[in-house]
């Protein structure tokens, strides 16, 4: 039988006829008018009919393959492009399509020019300052959103109020009778007393400092502090293995094999691992705080609450017993690599002499305010500090290409670096510029350097993996390939994310002539399209660990190997902001008679608003959760497939880019009760049938037919009180959750103490229905992917009791447990304990800012340093500082290297447990294991032939179509 006979398929004709029953029979042409002049000729009008053009008549599930099938064509399609290295990002500017589109609208309505810098640009006080702040800064909606400028009134007021006492100390004259000390009391009061709105940059605990030390250090001493800090060598160890597997990917700046090899040049450990800085050249002290700030970035990805709940949550045996000799690599190390830095004479000053490998320092410092805990990044310091990096890279050259200098740089890991921090930064001041609404600082007509790519050895090897032919290095080696080629994908992703932004900026500060509205919803269209077709949705990228029909994972290899798909999840979320962001400020532009516009741009607003609502609130709940009780669940489990440790470094984006969304929602919250047309219903009812879109409508239990307003309202209330408690649970812990519980704290009072009635009416209907309304359980995303593409259904409520789910709890029903913590009964009473709360909070935050140098004093002294047996079982916290305390109840405390004056005679002989993997296990993990057997085999000994494993490989659904 010939294969084009097997390969022969019958194809089902899915388009609608469009001429007449008769004419199609007799085979005559129609003219398609009714009755149409064939039949009127032939006496046969009476059965001319067409037929139904609807397609909501067409078969719903073979329209469903059809799309299924398309899209793993477009997906086979993509891999032959990269087999043959082709980009398609090359080819992916549509604009000619909006274009077109755009210009038909121009051609038959009006087309406004919209000035949003002349409207939005403000001058704001912060921190005893006066500070521009642009259209797209969440400052902006503050002052711009009626409902929200009345909300932060009160704490305006108090701001405005001690900045103009602060300027009045300024001009106090200095006297010379005893008048003076009164003043000078005054003086002092108002220069440290900085209060600010709680989602303004105050609280991110940053100061109006200089990156210069208080006084001068001595090399000697502060190399002695910092060794005196450092953890056993066998602890050493394993935090660097643990950054390159895990936190690596987030802060790709280094390569593993030459900052090992540095290593070398500055620590020694003597017979008993014991740990000591020993620096030859001036210009490697940057080496020791590399491996300071790389210790405590390996240390955040470790869940150190799983591993008191279960020991067997961590694999590697030195870890565990660093774990339980109580350990913490707290933020304290940082402060304390800074000073290191700042250690060097003059003449070697990292400003000085511009080396990249300073650059890689002070890029990791800079990038720990984008992902720590205890900081924030957006603040106007953020900027200063990025751009002082950015004129480094200029002076180094970082902008051009290395092939320009061939002579120079011949080491093709040097270039692939270079251009790494290149777009890194880029994509960094992209951000930066959006969040603060001001003007980029990298020009596009000011760099030619390319994209970063793999060697063409290492790329001539993955491809003759991905062929099935045999390959001469180890699974670890392969792995590490794999990963560096998704490092790279992921930034030329960034890059074509940052363009988006960029033009979007440039559309908000048009100064000069401002800018068209077809030009700005052309380019929100534009954005949209780069949503659908080169980011997965957020709940798809959860499951992805469990689904083998995931269409836009880029590679199937990478989801074999477990290469992370965080950067990609930021993407997505950076510009569902974006679009929220846009439609905000449309909407505030727009004039109140314009009901119909403010309409529109208001449910465009929401849609993205509530996905981020959505996903941020599940990932709090998350992280308040105890992996022995919820662990069960389906929810946390991908939770925490798809994190694998990267939940606490990433806990600060996922609530920046909810920012703009968490005002927006208040503000809509406040305006259910001011404007008859912007209900939550009717913003609802016009959400598109996107899979996000589809599990936010379920989790807020829609009903479009049948709930009322006050229903959703009371739903959302709801939410935003749980996220409350939950974010409040986490603010030891982390910043940005102490931050968003206080602005949430303010919007529940400033709701009750102006809308008293409508607030009790609220309330009242709220406690009634905690007594029989359920919530549904979350979707999964293969639920939701069918609910979309039958959107009818929507109106009337999802039901999909024919899938359940058993490793999902009941439905969580509502309740009235928590108000208590959130709503005061003296109007002022909330204010004054927030901003109480503020001076006791941000201390401890702004000692680890980028331009906070500690006193060497206030760091401890190497002879300072002691570590004391302990009674308490209780892990130190990370705000104890340097905390290396051991607990009696830890046999492990007699084992090998040393913690300040205690000694460890051998690490192998700690009283550690078996460790065993978890048991949550992906599908692909059968086939990781026979890439990590692969590592056991000698060396050199053979080349290692992959072949059975590609057959096995080759059956992912991903390659069989």
């Amino acid at each position: 039988m010939s294969s084009g006979t097997d390969s022969r398929v019958k194809k089902s004709r899915n388009r609608v006829p469009i001429s007449c029953e008769p004419c199609r029979k007799k085979k005559l042409k129609c003219d398609r008018t009714k009755p149409c002049s064939s039949c009127v000729k032939n006496k046969t009008q009476d059965s001319c009919k067409y037929a139904n053009q609807n397609l909501d008549n067409m078969n719903k599930m073979q329209l469903t393959s059809e799309i299924i099938n398309l899209k793993m064509k477009v997906n086979k399609l993509e891999k032959i492009l990269q087999a043959n290295n082709i980009s398609v990002s090359e080819y992916s500017d549509l604009s000619f399509v909006f274009s077109e589109s755009i210009s038909r609208m121009s051609a038959e309505q009006e087309d406004p020019v919209l000035d949003l810098s002349e409207k939005f640009d403000r001058m704001i006080f912060k921190e005893n300052r006066m500070l521009r702040s642009g259209a797209t800064s969440y400052v902006t909606f503050i002052k711009a959103d009626k409902q929200l400028s009345l909300l932060f009134e009160a704490l305006n007021k108090r701001h405005e109020q001690e900045y103009e006492e602060y300027v009045s100390a300024q001009k106090i004259k200095v006297q010379h009778d005893s008048k003076m000390f009164d003043n000078s009391n005054i003086v002092r009061k108002h220069a440290y007393q900085d209060k600010d709105l709680c989602m303004d940059s105050s609280l991110s605990g940053m100061t109006t400092t200089t990156l210069t030390a208080s006084g001068p250090l001595k090399s000697q001493d502060i190399f002695a502090l910092a060794s005196s800090k450092l953890p056993p060598m066998f602890a050493i160890e394993a935090l660097i293995d643990r950054f390159f597997t895990h936190a690596y990917y987030l802060v790709p700046f280094v390569d593993e094999e030459i900052f090992r090899e540095e290593l070398t040049y500055v620590l020694l450990a003597d017979e008993k691992g014991n740990p000591t800085f020993k620096v030859a050249h001036n210009q490697n002290t940057s080496i020791v705080s590399l491996l300071l700030i790389i210790l405590r970035y390996a240390y955040m990805t470790i869940n150190v609450k799983e591993f008191d709940e279960n020991p067997r949550s961590i694999e590697d045996e030195n870890l565990a017993t660093m774990l339980r000799m109580g350990i913490v690599i707290g933020p304290q190390y940082i402060e304390l690599a800074k000073n290191v830095l700042l250690s060097m004479p003059p003449e070697e000053s990292i400003f000085r002499k511009v080396t990249i490998r300073n650059i890689q320092v002070l890029m990791f410092l800079r990038w720990y305010q984008s992902y720590s805990p205890e900081l924030s990044e957006d603040y106007y310091e953020a900027s200063i500090s990025l751009s002082l990096i950015i004129q480094m890279c200029r002076v180094l050259g970082i902008n051009r290409d290395p092939d320009h200098f061939s002579e120079v740089f011949r080491d093709e890991k040097v270039k692939n670096l270079r251009r790494r921090i290149f777009y890194k930064l880029y994509y960094m001041d992209t951000l930066s510029a959006f969040d603060l609404g001001t003007p980029v600082v990298i020009h596009s007509d000011e760099f030619d350097a390319r994209l970063p790519k793999i060697s063409a050895k290492d790329k001539a090897t993955l491809d003759d993996f991905k062929r099935g032919m045999s390959i001469s290095i180890t699974g670890k080696q392969l792995k590490s390939i794999i990963n560096e080629n998704a490092i790279n994908r992921d930034i030329e992703l960034e890059f074509e994310v940052a363009k988006l932004i960029r033009k979007a900026i440039q559309l908000c500060r048009n100064y000069d002539d401002g800018a068209k509205k077809s030009e700005f919803l052309a380019h929100i269209q534009r954005i949209e399209y780069f949503l659908n077709s080169r980011l997965s949705s957020i709940y798809e990228m959860l499951d992805s660990g469990e689904l083998p029909g995931s269409f836009k994972i880029d590679d199937p290899i990478e989801r074999i190997f477990n290469i992370s798909k965080i950067k990609k999840l930021e993407m997505r979320l950076v510009l569902l902001s974006l679009l929220n962001c846009l439609h905000y400020l449309l909407f505030l532009y727009a004039s109140e008679d314009q009901e119909e516009e403010k309409l529109e741009h208001a449910m465009k607003a929401s849609e993205p608003a509530l996905i981020l609502f959505k996903f941020t609130y599940d990932f709090v709940k998350y992280l308040t959760e105890s992996s022995t009780i919820h662990g069960a669940s389906k929810s946390h489990q991908n939770f925490k497939r798809f994190f694998n440790g990267l939940e606490t470094p990433f806990a600060s984006k996922v609530q920046a880019c909810f920012h703009r969304g968490i005002l927006w929602t208040m503000s809509i919250f406040l305006q259910n009760f001011t404007s008859d047309h912007l209900k939550f219903e009717i913003l609802l009812k016009k959400f598109s049938n996107s899979v996000d879109s589809v599990i936010v409508l379920n989790w807020l239990n829609i009903n479009l037919d049948r709930n009322t307003n006050d229903q959703f309202l009371i739903i959302m209330l709801h939410y935003l009180k749980e996220y409350y408690l939950n974010s409040i649970g986490l603010k030891t812990d982390f910043f940005c959750c102490w931050r968003v519980s206080m602005i949430i704290k303010i919007f529940f009072n400033f709701f009750k103490n102006t809308k008293q009635e409508r607030f009790e009416k609220v309330l009242t209907h709220y406690e009634l229905a905690s007594e029989n309304q359920n919530l549904r359980k979350d979707f999964s995303y293969d639920e939701a992917r069918i609910m979309s593409s039958e959107p009818e259904k929507l109106k009337s409520g999802p039901s999909l009791s024919h899938m359940p789910n058993t490793l999902e709890p009941e439905p969580t029903q509502l309740t009235t447990k928590g108000f208590e913590q959130i709503i005061y009964g003296n109007g002022d009473e909330y204010l004054d304990d927030l901003l109480k709360e503020d001076q006791a909070y941000r201390p401890s935050a702004r000692a680890y800012s980028f331009f906070n140098v500690s006193d060497f004093n206030a760091l401890g002294g190497p002879e300072s340093y002691q570590t004391t047996s302990s009674s308490s079982v209780n892990r130190p916290s990370e705000t104890d500082s340097f905390s290396h305390s051991n607990s009696t109840d830890h046999p492990s405390t007699k084992s090998s290297g040393s913690v300040g004056n205690m000694t460890f005679e051998d690490p192998s002989r700690a009283d550690v447990m078996s460790f065993k993997a978890p048991d949550i296990v992906s599908p692909f993990d059968t086939y990781a294991s026979q890439i990590s057997a692969l590592d056991q085999e000698v060396p050199g000994e053979k080349s290692i032939n992959l072949q059975d494993f590609i057959s096995q490989f080759s059956k992912d659904s991903m390659f069989s179509n």
